[in-house]
């Protein structure tokens, strides 16, 4: 029987991709969906670099299974965009995604914006963050008098710690010194204050506090305003004064109590078992020594409006000689951070 003229055949070249079909365009590394090409595989503009697979143009397929297959147990494991091809791409070999809705470049953008805020997180999470009032006055100009005291809280990756510090320097200019610390202060301040800061260099209140002095320059003309940075640490205060001052000097920690974040947790439902949510204004460190072993022990109490001192059963250890205490629990894991 003779040929229609509306016969159609098959041949190889009906599977070519139209990509490498046409000729004349201007050599690029990139081609489908801006992915790179990588023509040593299959041959010039048959394979692309999708990042978690490779993507085979002459089938419209990727070259290895989904890595996300669990995921998608109803879609073939070679598939490109859910087999929506219309609606979306497959941005990365991994998930669909409409190409209505958002481009690439967009897609690519958020990624990174998401892949930052995570990476910011991880580090606030393991950093210590401060909490704390204080008062002071400072005079001086490289050396001079330095008189600060501040109580507050301080928040790590094992729980929380409430201290109570003092600053008390009479500085000599260092020029007429050996001394090769980094304290100084200079100017004339007299003001209270609250402040916030965070180290990002410690995981632990103890490497906190053992840290290099940053560096804090404030202003106050009744209202106050700080700025401290340096050696990992940033942080803000405002409050009421006068003058301005910038100073490196170091705190002297007067009482620390370091309680684990499940330490925390059983404090809360203490203080909820025994009515105690809104009377609390402070704690106090219990010591109960024993009359046949002459051997002291340590727990966390708590301090009402009423003036009255409750014991939470919570049990400290001392910290050197200092009046420093930790919890059993925020010691053994602050222990592992060393």
């Amino acid at each position: 029987m003779p040929s229609s003229s509306n016969h159609f055949s098959l041949n190889s070249s009906s599977f070519i991709p139209i990509l490498s079909q046409r000729k004349g365009l201007k050599a690029s590394r990139y081609g489908f969906n801006g992915k790179m090409k990588d023509n040593e595989v299959e041959g010039e503009g048959d394979v692309y670099d999708y990042g978690a697979r490779m993507y085979d143009a002459r089938l419209g397929r990727f070259m290895s299974v989904d890595p996300l297959i669990h995921k998608f147990p109803e879609l073939s494991t070679y598939q490109y965009a859910s087999n929506r091809p219309i609606q979306g791409i497959d941005y990365d070999g991994e998930e669909f995604h409409s190409s209505t809705l958002v481009s690439p470049a967009l897609l690519r953008l958020a990624r990174t914006v998401v892949a930052t805020a995570d990476k910011i997180n991880t580090v606030i999470a393991n950093s210590v963050k401060f909490q704390f009032g204080e008062t002071t006055f400072k005079i001086g100009l490289g050396g001079g008098l330095a008189l600060s005291t501040g109580k507050g809280t301080a928040t790590d990756a094992i729980g929380t710690t409430f201290f109570s510090y003092k600053i008390v320097e009479a500085l000599v200019p260092k020029e007429h010194t050996n001394d090769a610390d980094s304290k100084f202060v200079g100017g004339v301040e007299a003001s209270a204050s609250l402040n916030w800061s965070i180290d990002i260099n410690s995981t632990t209140f103890e490497q906190a506090i053992n840290q290099a002095p940053p560096t804090t320059f404030s202003g106050a003309a009744l209202g106050k305003f700080s700025v401290t940075m340096g050696n990992g640490v940033a942080g803000i205060g405002v409050g009421l004064g006068v003058g301005g001052s910038v100073s490196s000097l170091a705190s002297v920690i007067t009482e620390s109590v370091s309680l684990s974040k499940q330490d925390i947790k059983n404090l809360d439902k203490f203080k909820a078992n025994n009515n105690l949510t809104t009377n609390v204004v402070g704690h106090q460190i219990i010591l109960n020594k024993n009359a046949k072993t002459n051997i002291t022990t340590y727990t966390f109490g708590l301090v009402t409006d009423g003036g009255k001192i409750i014991d939470t059963g919570i049990k400290l250890g001392k910290v050197g000689k200092e009046e420093r205490y930790q919890s059993d629990s925020y010691k053994k894991q602050a222990e592992t951070k060393k």
